[in-house]
């Protein structure tokens, strides 16, 4: 199925472990994207707000975005990963490569719904506000945020677009 993303973006922690959530299908779908984090040092807290890339199918780009701390949070609020100001610094960040790697305007970047929230133990109301945040500050980028449910993603833009379905392999070949 051909997709309406040019990149796709998901939150890392950095200890180079992808081995839950969406990470997980990541690092089984497209090995250079765990290629690219094994590429920077591991536990490195200096890579918070940054991240890493690697070109998959069709000549796009997946964006290993650092904005976690450690691994999970074992369920408990107060154990939160997810740091917001490296979430939105790597955001803007990723924003700026994007926009100078392609000639297609607007972009569109999917990011798992939930981002950093699942398994770093961020809040959906605070990480949405951010990812929207981020799009005002950039008119050539539009952020689809992607729903895995029972082995589907739906689509869901933060502008109002279509909503569209599709299957896991779907999302994991980049939305």
């Amino acid at each position: 199925m051909d997709s309406d993303c040019d990149v796709l973006v998901h939150c890392a922690n950095i200890y180079h472990t992808f081995g839950s959530g969406i990470a997980y299908f990541i690092k089984k779908r497209f090995p250079e994207a765990y290629a690219a984090d094994l590429e920077t040092e591991c536990g490195c807290e200096s890579k918070l707000g940054t991240f890493s890339k690697a070109t998959i199918s069709n000549n796009r780009v997946l964006y290993n975005l650092y904005a976690m701390y450690g691994i999970g949070n074992d369920g408990h609020p107060l154990n939160r990963n997810l740091s917001y100001d490296h979430l939105y610094n790597g955001l803007y960040e990723i924003c700026e490569d994007a926009l100078k790697e392609t000639n297609n305007f607007p972009i569109t970047i999917g990011l798992p719904k939930y981002i950093g929230c699942c398994r770093a133990g961020g809040n959906w109301i605070i990480v949405e506000s951010i990812v929207q945040e981020i799009e005002k500050l950039f008119h050539n980028v539009e952020f689809h945020i992607y729903e895995l449910e029972n082995a589907e993603t739906t689509a869901q833009s933060t502008k109002p677009v279509n909503l569209s379905k599709f299957d896991i392999d779907d999302f994991c070949g980049l939305c």
